[in-house]
């Protein structure tokens, strides 16, 4: 943050955005968008598995992997970044705007949106299979 930024945001103040949690209620989707999720999660998994290990396959990696992945869903889940796109910057956010330093936030909360996404479908895709089984095994009993 530059000294232009500092005094600039104390006179004339930028929005920034916020970081929610996650409604549940929102998760209730199409079977059909459920399966292509699933398809996008797994492809993502073995992908990423495939990048870090290669094709042979290691169980010591493996249960390091899984962890890792875990706690990243977890935290993706959780943590929704939304931030103010009307404040990112010059040009849409290819220039950084001098005389603010809100718009620096709003551009990591977008960099934080990106990071958090891929954890965040899968995460969301296996919850909705789980309320989804839950579903039915309540209407079975």
């Amino acid at each position: 943050m530059g000294l232009f930024e500092f005094f600039g945001e104390y006179l004339n103040p930028g929005n920034v955005g916020n970081i929610e949690k996650i409604d549940p209620n929102q998760l209730r989707k199409g079977k059909g968008m459920l399966i292509f999720k699933s398809i996008i999660s797994v492809a993502i998994l073995i992908g990423v598995y495939i990048l870090i290990f290669g094709l042979k396959f290691q169980y010591k990696g493996f249960l390091i992997y899984v962890g890792i992945v875990f706690v990243y869903c977890l935290i993706s889940y959780w943590i929704v970044p939304r931030p103010d796109y009307s404040n990112i910057g010059w040009l849409g956010g290819l220039m950084d705007h001098p005389f603010r330093y809100s718009d620096d936030l709003n551009r990591m909360l977008i960099f934080l949106l990106v990071i958090l996404y891929p954890g965040r479908l899968i995460s969301t895709t296996i919850y909705s299979w789980f309320l989804l089984l839950r579903e039915k095994n309540s209407k079975i009993k």
